[in-house]
């Protein structure tokens, strides 16, 4: 088993309360130390020179010339230093983790608690990996598998990279004619499984007043009306959605109130209002389209579906034919020579 040495340097903005300095950064006061030490040195046969006491006036010379030379040096590395360690927080073996790097996760905190919390829990992941990692990657160093399972890795994600690459000059409109064509020519597989609806959702507490007047809203959907309900959710709601204009499954809409599919799908041809109450509730659903389950899609709900199924198929034929123009030009370079073939 390995030994790892971790260290903690926590900035003040994580406020978390464990520190501890890392070497590399006591190097770098060191280093700081010693080339202000040498500054001071050179200074002062300087100042000796210039009294006239006797000093070997070529000696002073090359001495603050090595001075000069070793003083950039030494300064260098400590600005290095305190550069690569400035914001490290964890270091674990050879791997360091920055504050910047959990930046994006404590950003999210609603306050100096949370964030700290949330920034201890995300270190003490990492380092236990890191710490996991390294032990596996001691054991299983010579694990040829492994190897070959990363370089597998590390082609495709090269691949990926460069066909999403290629594919940013291929033309990405999908025409509604052609949409359409898909959506005629492919009619047996747009079935619904479940009835979908249109309509109005309102959910207000239990002893709200005006409930008459909300039903008559309903009974009428109008612009007007449409107004007038949502002032009303405005004040009393707990929950609210207009989807007059989208198509929404029914398991979706239902699954915030105490309506069963079965009851709706029973009622729904000759009742536009369905209305349930509890001790603490009221649910209003107002349906103003439907489609029942095993009918046919309509064009709107599935278009989105269309465009993409298109592009895809335009992407991979895109690709294709860029694979193909590749495999040709390293044929006539001669890139590609089948061994097994040659006599």
């Amino acid at each position: 088993m390995q030994r790892y040495k971790i260290f903690f340097k926590l900035p003040k903005s994580i406020a978390l309360k464990k520190c501890f300095i890392p070497e590399e950064k006591a190097k770098g006061k060191c280093y700081g130390t010693f080339s202000g030490f040498l500054f001071g040195y050179a200074s002062f046969f300087s100042y000796l020179c210039m009294l006239n006491m006797g000093c070997d006036m070529k000696r002073v010379v090359k001495i603050v010339i090595v001075l000069c030379c070793l003083l950039p040096v030494l300064t260098a590395c400590e600005w290095y230093n305190r550069y690569r360690m400035g914001d490290a927080i964890v270091v674990v073996g050879k791997h360091t983790l920055y504050a910047s790097d959990i930046e994006s996760v404590t950003s999210k905190a609603k306050n100096a608690v949370d964030s700290a919390a949330m920034a201890e829990a995300f270190i003490a992941q990492w380092a236990q990996n890191i710490v996991m990692y390294e032990e596996a990657q001691s054991v299983l160093s010579d694990d040829p598998q492994i190897e070959d399972l990363v370089e597998d890795y590390r082609r495709s994600l090269y691949v990926h990279k460069y066909e999403n690459m290629l594919v940013e000059a291929m033309d990405t409109y999908v025409s509604e004619d052609s949409i359409r064509a898909y959506y005629e020519s492919n009619m047996g597989r747009f079935v619904l499984r479940e009835t979908i609806v249109k309509g109005i959702l309102l959910i207000t507490p239990a002893n709200v007043p005006h409930t008459e007047d909300v039903r008559e809203w309903l009974s009428h959907p109008n612009e007007e009306n449409y107004e007038k309900i949502e002032k009303y959710a405005y004040q009393y709601a707990r929950g609210y959605d207009l989807f007059i204009d989208e198509w929404l499954p029914s398991s979706m809409v239902l699954s915030r109130i105490p309506l069963a599919y079965n009851e709706m799908n029973k009622n729904i041809k000759h009742q536009t209002i369905f209305y349930q109450t509890d001790s603490l509730w009221n649910y209003w659903l107002c349906v103003t389209d439907y489609q029942l389950e095993g009918t046919q899609m309509p064009l709107e709900y599935v278009y989105d579906e269309i465009e993409h199924t298109l592009l895809q198929k335009r992407r991979a034929e895109f690709l294709q034919v860029k694979e193909n123009q590749m495999m040709q030009e390293a044929i006539h370079a001669g890139k590609i020579v089948r061994k097994d073939t040659q006599e």
